[in-house]
This record gives structure tokens, C-alpha cells and sequence, in this order.
């Protein structure tokens, strides 16, 4: 069986893209992620055989359960830092589930976790990495950040998440480190933009003019994004 989890936190202002609200303000910067979060629960609604919100915090699943469709289930992260929350759900999902904290959960082959980050992932890139694991045991998605925004694995989790620096822009090196180390087998998908910085939210906005795909599919992101830079240009201006 093939597995998406997309992490996701509850879109809380100041809890969520808070580099974005240093420049647009937390409140923009959290309609602004919610966006993000739901454009790509609606793109990547039917990637792999089935797919989880992986949420946090754990009090927040009804406000998840209420606002997400029936496509996707619900898979609360577990307590430590982003290696180990990611490292947990690689380990619940390949061995499956049947308790009362994590509900039941079918064992998987094949595990892609993704972020809400990079709001242009396609479908197509999701079915690209999971073909991929047929040839090799982990996939690993670049950003532009040097970190990774999309990261898959087959039959079990390998050990890459210990010891990393998590938001460093040494990441995807350290992780590759730790897989070349213990000579396992890795392919790299294309190189992709997380929107972590007021550069980022600019490059997306020109890339959201060229003619990517389908002009509604992304009509309310596209209103977002000018909706956010404009905030920042205000912003801007009231500080001269």
C-alpha cells in the first residue's frame, strides 16, 4: 500500500509561518498557510492509496476532522523534534495500527511524507517519487532552502532523522551524509521552493503567472499570495 502523510500544524497565528509574519504580520501569515494547507489537501486528494493529515497540536483533531475532506484521514504527530515526529510516523505506518491513540491503520509498503510549505507540489511529483521507490528505498524532494520538502521511503524507516539540524540550510546535505554513510540507495526528485521568506512569497507570485496549469486550479492561491505581498508593501510604508 502507498502512504501520504502531509504535516500540518493548526493555523494559529504566530504559530505557523512565522518568519512570513515578520514581514506581513501573523495574522496574514496564517491565512496565508491555511491557504498553502488546503490548496494541497485539494490537489493531492487521490496520491496513493490512502493519505493523512498528519496534525498537530492533538487538541486541535475535531478543528481538522470538521475542515478536511473525506479523502484524507487523521494521524496525530507524536512529542520530540521534526526528525523524531517524522521518524515515528514512518515507523506507525509501516507497522500499521490498531490502538486506541492512533485509530487503525493499515500497514504500508511505501511512505511519503511531505509539508504544506511548497504549495506548487503536483500530484505528478507524489506519483514520481512513489514509482521511484520501486528502484531505490528513500526519496528525497530538495528545496531551494537546502533542506527537502518531500521525503519517501520503502518497507521501513531508515535512520536519517537523529542528530540533524533542523532548519538549518545543511539539512538535505546531512541527510544525504547519513544515507551515503550506511550505503543505502537514494534518488532526488527536482528541486522545488518552500515559501519560508518575503523572496520566496515574491518568486511564487511570478511563477503563479506563468501558465502552469489550469487557470481556476490556481485562482484562490494566486488572490492569496498578491493578497499577502500587498500587506507586505503597506507594511513597508508605514515604516518610512
Amino acid at each position: 500500500m502507498n502512504q501520504l502523510g502531509l504535516f500540518a500544524k493548526f493555523w494559529q497565528p504566530g504559530a505557523v509561518k512565522t518568519r512570513l509574519g515578520v514581514k506581513i504580520g501573523n495574522a496574514a501569515a496564517c491565512r496565508l498557510y491555511r491557504c498553502f494547507l488546503f490548496h494541497l489537501l485539494e490537489q493531492l486528494a487521490n496520491c496513493g492509496h490512502e493519505r493523512d493529515v498528519v496534525f498537530s497540536p492533538r487538541c486541535r483533531e475535531s478543528d481538522f476532522q470538521n475542515s478536511v475532506s473525506a479523502a484524507w484521514g487523521f494521524c496525530p504527530q507524536t512529542d520530540g523534534d521534526l526528525g523524531d515526529r517524522m521518524g515515528n510516523y514512518f515507523r506507525i505506518r509501516f507497522k500499521g495500527s490498531s490502538s486506541e491513540k492512533y485509530g487503525q491503520l493499515k500497514k504500508a509498503t511505501k511512505v511519503v511524507v511531505i509539508g504544506a510549505d511548497c504549495p506548487l507540489l503536483s500530484s505528478k511529483v507524489i506519483d514520481q517519487a512513489i514509482n521511484m521507490l520501486d528502484q531505490v528505498p528513500v526519496v528525497l524532494g530538495p528545496s531551494q532552502d537546502g533542506g527537502y520538502f518531500l521525503i519517501g521511503m520503502r518497507e521501513r524507516c531508515y535512520d536519517v532523522f537523529q542528530g540533524v539540524h533542523w532548519s538549518s540550510p545543511s539539512v538535505l546535505d546531512q541527510t544525504i551524509e547519513r544515507l551515503t554513510h550506511a550505503k543505502t540507495a537514494f534518488g532526488l526528485l527536482d528541486k522545488m521552493n518552500d515559501i519560508d521568506e518575503l523572496d520566496d512569497l515574491r518568486l511564487l507570485s511570478a511563477q503563479l503567472q506563468q501558465p502552469i496549469g489550469f487557470k481556476n486550479k490556481y485562482q484562490h492561491l494566486r488572490e492569496e499570495v498578491e493578497l499577502a505581498l500587498a500587506q507586505a508593501h503597506l507594511d513597508q510604508e508605514s515604516e518610512l
